[in-house]
């Protein structure tokens, strides 16, 4: 499978690029002190990996994997 992320820049939804593949369970919240999206963990639908990363959207920039 596969996961696609849209954003919206007020009229155009445009591909949030690459970042985490497909999961589920996973927990995402907004940060609007540093206007981020975050994402942590889930579990892989493929193989019932669980995951304990995190992740995070910046509009215009992208997905980051956070250290």
């Amino acid at each position: 499978g596969s996961a696609t992320v849209m954003q919206l820049n007020g009229k155009t939804w445009t591909s949030a690029g690459a970042g985490p593949g497909p999961r589920y369970l996973s927990s995402i919240a907004f940060d609007p002190n540093r206007n981020v999206t975050v994402l942590f963990g889930g579990g892989n639908p493929a193989n019932d990996e669980l995951y304990a990363d995190t992740w995070e959207l910046t509009a215009g920039t992208g997905w980051r994997r956070v250290k």
